[in-house]
Order: structure tokens, then C-alpha cells, then sequence
């Protein structure tokens, strides 16, 4: 297998080795576009019980693999690493949304999640039940279906196509409007 291996991936492994000072069972992997480090001293995951049997986790960097990114990565490794032998790194939080431009943020489970929140947030307090079943929830569903058609690479595109199930220049389609940008809003996009 190590003859598979990518020249720049066993040197950040070699290089991740030294800063570790020889401290074995940590590994870097590619894995498909990721990187992913993997070791069974990393903590248990949320959703495990906390004194579950130590075992070997896999945790996906933010920096994608290649010769170009090696570096980055080498900081990244080295800085979850000492995180975790320090006590202070924890898992992300599975429900936490990704932040305004980063991958996954149009993808339909983002958003109904997304929706999910925004009705906790806004029925009982500001809305009445009934409110949001006729004015929020059938503009935000239509966002979602229009999600599911593709990958869209930019939200305006999506807004865009949403906005087009209305009529132009209508107070339907101005209110599905306000509709989806409170739930940009309620995420803290822009």
C-alpha cells in the first residue's frame, strides 16, 4: 500500500510523524478529495456513549489533499493533534450549520434543518402556528424542492429559481421573498 502512496502524502505523514515525536497510532489519509486523520485517541463522538472502548476514529480536515496544500494541511494535522493531547478538542456539533460560502450550505438537508430551526425560533414567539403553515412553511419548502434539482453553486441561484415558481412583481412572490431571507437571516448568512 505505502507504494501507492502519493511523494507529498508520505511526507506530510513523515512530517506530522516528527512533530508527533514518535508518538504512534495517529495516521494521515487520503480518502477520495479528503484528508482525514485517523487514531484511537480521539475522543468519543457525540452520539457514543462516553465511556465507550477505545477505537480507532477518523476525523476529515478542511484542507482538500494535493502536493499544492500540503503545508496547510501539515498546520492543520499538527494543530488537531496537539488539541486533542491537550484536552480541549471536541468533536463538531452535528446540528451546527456550515457557515455563509462553505460547501454544504445549499444542500436540502442544510436547509430543512435550517427550517427546522427557524420554526423553533419563530412559532409561538413572533408567529402563530397557523401563521407559519400558510405564509412560512410553503415558500421555505418550495426553496428545499428547488434545492433537490441540482448543486447550486451560488444561493442567488438558487433564490433566483425558488422565485421564479411566483408570478414576477406579485405580493406572493415578495413575501416568499422576506420568508427565505429570515432563514438566511436565522443561520447568519448574508
Amino acid at each position: 500500500m505505502a507504494a501507492d502512496r502519493p511523494r507529498w502524502l508520505a511526507d506530510l505523514s513523515a512530517q506530522f510523524k516528527r512533530h508527533r515525536q514518535g508518538r504512534s497510532g495517529w495516521y494521515v489519509e487520503q480518502n477520495r478529495e479528503h484528508l482525514r486523520v485517523v487514531s484511537a485517541e480521539l475522543p468519543a463522538r457525540p452520539d457514543e456513549a462516553p465511556n465507550a472502548a477505545p477505537k480507532r476514529r477518523a476525523v476529515t480536515l478542511n484542507t482538500p489533499p494535493g502536493p499544492a496544500t500540503a503545508a496547510t494541511a501539515l498546520a492543520e494535522v499538527c494543530s488537531l493533534f496537539d488539541a486533542v493531547m491537550a484536552g480541549g478538542w471536541q468533536w463538531p456539533d452535528p446540528k451546527a450549520l456550515p457557515g455563509p460560502q462553505e460547501e454544504g450550505q445549499l444542500t436540502p438537508t442544510t436547509l430543512q434543518r435550517l427550517m427546522e430551526r427557524l420554526e423553533q425560533s419563530v412559532v409561538g414567539e413572533k408567529v402563530s402556528e397557523r401563521t407559519w403553515q400558510r405564509m412560512y412553511k410553503p415558500a421555505l419548502a418550495k426553496l428545499i424542492n428547488t434545492a433537490k434539482q441540482r448543486n447550486w453553486p451560488t444561493d442567488r441561484e438558487l433564490l433566483e429559481a425558488t422565485l421564479r415558481q411566483w408570478e414576477p412583481n406579485t405580493r406572493s412572490r415578495q413575501m416568499a421573498h422576506d420568508r427565505i431571507r429570515r432563514l438566511w437571516r436565522e443561520a447568519g448568512w448574508k
